[in-house]
């Protein structure tokens, strides 16, 4: 019979910022928000394991905000299928 101690487990995800280092026209080093990455995982009591990530960019804008989907290109594209 299987253990119900896990019965709570939670899938989430969650954006993981990155920065890089730039100069601004006056020569300062300026911190520019980049996308990051996407982990996506579970919950387990109140503890984040992480299973996978990706790149953020195609998901997210730098901000946390979500991009629109490109409606010209689908990603489910029955042509590149077969």
């Amino acid at each position: 019979m299987a253990d119900e101690q896990f019965e709570n487990v939670q899938l989430v995800g969650r954006r993981v910022p990155d920065f890089q280092m730039n100069a601004d026209d006056q020569g300062r080093k300026v911190q520019t928000e980049l996308p990051g990455t996407y982990e996506y995982g579970f919950m387990f009591g109140k503890k984040f394991h992480a299973v996978g990530s990706f790149h953020a960019g195609n998901v997210l804008r730098a901000d946390g905000s979500h991009v629109e989907p490109n409606d010209e290109h689908p990603a489910d594209d029955a042509e590149s299928q077969g």
